[in-house]
């Protein structure tokens, strides 16, 4: 297989990004590579079956070209000093929305911001999931991940195949083989606590075996259909509740009326019930579910449920 002769300035930009991520992980923390061995690891996973006929001096220079794009994005990478700077504080978030753009379909900024400040904005650790999850990807190469369970404080340990990545719904959700029973499933990446393999490790153990996935078999499946079911709900804060809301939520929302400081309606579209009811619990009498009557019937059940569980003994 030939390559691919001339990247295009981005092509050779999404490269850079994901070197100075590799750099950061295994030449400075675990010192497991240096540069050229760096070059040589990402050189091989755009082509595992291409033999290269570069030296080592020209394919470690061609990565330092690739590193160079970095600062027209405002990221500085210094392999000697072992520095990595950034032209700003928003630097960070805009170089991961960057590369994520690069392959999720549907790309959403929001969604990435939510994410992001579900992981603190830890550059270093959001920039090394997603590098993991496109070769993951590209190659079906199996991540092991501490899952959470919605709504509940257990964790689980699960083994997967990601599938491709995409924003919907207010989150940013990677589609899984689930190696536990081989089925596809939706995981929420604000869901996942932490990552127990490497992309180095991983790749090192891939198997030429696959197991198949089907995608337009797996968006027809109930699995998938009941997932995508979206829900616009009828919310009504005060002034008080709502600013707070607004300014402390990268949730997409609609103002349908603000005439009444006291009555501030709102239409929010989620297919995340534990969403919802989270809003409605953390503002309690300044906040108001009104729509739609399912919702507003299943939350006052809760509530009943919860008076007589937390009842006068």
């Amino acid at each position: 297989m030939k390559r691919k002769k001339n990247l295009t300035a981005n092509e050779q930009l999404i490269l850079g990004i994901e070197y100075l991520s590799l750099a950061d992980e295994y030449i400075f923390r675990k010192k497991e590579l240096n540069s050229l061995s760096l070059a040589e690891l990402l050189d091989e996973l755009q082509d595992t079956e291409k033999e290269s006929n570069e030296s080592d001096w020209a394919l470690d220079r061609r990565y330092r070209i690739y590193v160079s794009k970095l600062k027209t994005i405002g990221v500085s990478l210094n392999l000697k000093s072992k520095k990595i700077k950034f032209e700003n504080k928003n630097t960070p978030f805009k170089t991961i929305s960057t590369y994520v753009k690069s392959f999720c379909e549907d790309y959403n900024e929001q969604h990435l911001r939510i994410f992001f400040k579900s992981k603190k904005e830890d550059f270093y650790e959001v920039l090394r999931l997603f590098v993991f999850i496109r070769y993951a990807i590209k190659y079906s190469l199996v991540i092991e991940l501490e899952l959470a369970k919605s709504m509940n404080w257990q964790t689980s340990i699960r083994r997967i195949i990601p599938r491709y990545l995409i924003s919907k719904n207010q989150f940013l959700d990677v589609v899984v083989t689930d190696l536990k029973d081989k089925r596809g499933k939706w995981f929420s990446l604000v869901n996942i606590i932490s990552i127990k393999n490497n992309l180095y490790s991983a790749y090192k153990k891939r198997k030429k075996s696959n197991i198949p996935f089907d995608r337009v078999s797996f968006e027809t499946s109930p699995e998938s259909q009941f997932y995508w079911v979206t829900v616009v709900y009828t919310v009504q804060f005060n002034s008080y509740s709502f600013v707070h809301f607004s300014n402390t939520n990268e949730i997409e929302y609609k103002v349908i009326n603000e005439d009444n400081p006291l009555a501030i309606i709102v239409e929010i579209s989620c297919n995340d019930v534990f969403l919802i009811q989270k809003i409605l619990f953390n503002y309690g009498i300044y906040v108001k579910l009104l729509s739609p009557p399912e919702a507003v019937r299943d939350f006052r059940n809760k509530i009943s449920a919860l008076e007589k569980h937390y009842g006068n003994p």
